[in-house]
C-alpha cells in the first residue's frame, strides 16, 4: 500500500471504486446524472469503457447506500475532480468482481435457480466456477469474454 493513501480523505473515491468496479478513467468521468436508482438498487448508466463499449454497472448491495450518498452530495458536473495515481483502483476492481460473483451466486441460490459450475481452472490455482455467472460479472466490468475476468480477477480471489 502506498504511504500517501489516506483512506479517510480518499474515502469517497474508494467507496465508488469498491462499489462499482469502475476503471480509473471511468471514475474520473463519472457524472451525477449517470446514477439511477431502481427499487432501491443503484446503477451507473452509460459507462464508456475500453474499445468504445458502453455498459450499465450495478452497484454492489453492500455499497449501494454509500455510493448513492457520495454521488448525491456532488454539486459539480463531475463527481470527482481527479483520482490520485497512488490509489490502486485496479485492486478494487478485483474485489468488486469477487463480490459481484458472490452476490449473483447468492441471489440465484435464493431464487432456487440451478447453478452449473462448468469452468475449471488449471495450474497451481484450481477452482470450479459458474461460467454463466462469470459472464455476468465480465459484462459489469466491461470485458467481452468471461475468460479474461476469470483469469485476471476471479481466479486470484478464490485462491
Amino acid at each position: 500500500m502506498d504511504d500517501r493513501l489516506n483512506e479517510e480523505t480518499q474515502a469517497d473515491i474508494i467507496t465508488v471504486a469498491k462499489g462499482t468496479g469502475m476503471r480509473r478513467v471511468e471514475i474520473k468521468r463519472l457524472e451525477p446524472s449517470q446514477l439511477e436508482v431502481r427499487d432501491g438498487q443503484a446503477f451507473i448508466l452509460g459507462v464508456h469503457g475500453k474499445n468504445g463499449l458502453k455498459r450499465t454497472i450495478p452497484v454492489l448491495k453492500e455499497y449501494n447506500d454509500a455510493v448513492i450518498a457520495v454521488i448525491n452530495k456532488c454539486d459539480g458536473k463531475k463527481v470527482f475532480d481527479g483520482i490520485p495515481t497512488y490509489i490502486d483502483i485496479h485492486s478494487y476492481r478485483g474485489d468488486y468482481a469477487k463480490s459481484m460473483y458472490d452476490q449473483i451466486l447468492a441471489d440465484k441460490k435464493a431464487k432456487g435457480e440451478e447453478i452449473i459450475f462448468d469452468y475449471h481452472t488449471r495450474g497451481a490455482v484450481k477452482i470450479s466456477i459458474s461460467r454463466g455467472i462469470a459472464e455476468e460479472v465480465s459484462k459489469t466490468l466491461g470485458h467481452k469474454r468471461a475468460g479474461v475476468t476469470i483469469a485476471h480477477y476471479l481466479k486470484h480471489h478464490f485462491a
